[in-house]
């Protein structure tokens, strides 16, 4: 008896089709309507809470620095960025970035290790072939050098460094007598309490945004 029951629902489900899939039509339509129609009374939060996260908070009140670095990646829009063009313009830009009312009133100073002076705000490749070249007295800097003075300046800077050392991409090389590098790092330096303070880490899901926001303000300047 125990085998004839189902025996008989699949023979009854093979000769009657129709109807079954009817009733299972209507069932999931019926299950369907509250996810549809209902609105959600919660949204869902990258910060659940919780031991871990509670951690992770109580490590950024407690080790927060006066400065939150902001690091980025510049490429060259024809290959190369280690030429008077591209580091021209990533120079202005570094410079529109620091005369800017809004976010350059957030950047605070550092040392930049491959020029040598204390620089506001930003940390590139071309702040230290704009300082190299100063020093050579080349007045005016990359606004002013010629193409060839601005390729010795970057020989005699990759002579003392290395290229990961200045930022640059691990694929730089020298090629046809010139260094060539496709992309650099750029450290921007800013005002951690004038961003709400607190750790380095953003996350989405995070109450205040404002680094976020600074960080994709400064992306677009770049």
């Amino acid at each position: 008896m125990a085998l004839g029951k189902p025996s008989l629902l699949v023979r009854w489900l093979g000769d009657h089709p129709g109807p079954f899939l009817v009733v299972c039509l209507l069932c999931t339509a019926g299950l369907s309507v509250p996810f549809v129609l209902g609105p959600p009374e919660q949204t869902a939060s990258q910060e659940p809470g919780g031991p871990v996260f509670e951690a992770r908070d109580r490590a950024a009140r407690r080790f927060a620095t006066t400065v939150h670095r902001m690091v980025f990646v510049v490429e060259a829009r024809r290959g190369n960025l280690l030429r008077r063009g591209p580091l021209r313009e990533l120079k202005r830009n570094m410079v529109a970035l620091r005369a800017d009312p809004t976010l350059g009133a957030k950047l605070t100073p550092g040392l930049d290790e491959r020029s040598g002076p204390r620089v506001k705000g930003g940390i590139s490749i071309a702040d230290a072939i704009d300082g190299l070249l100063r020093r050579r007295d080349i007045i005016g800097g990359l606004a002013a050098a010629s193409e060839e003075q601005v390729a010795r300046a970057v020989e005699q800077l990759l002579a003392a460094r290395s290229p990961t050392s200045l930022g640059l991409a691990g694929s730089t090389r020298r090629e046809g007598g010139q260094w060539v590098a496709q992309a650099a790092l750029v450290v921007v330096l800013a005002d951690n309490a004038a961003l709400g303070g607190g750790g380095a880490a953003t996350t989405l899901g995070a109450g205040n945004l404002q680094k976020e926001r600074f960080g994709r303000a400064v992306q677009r300047g770049l």
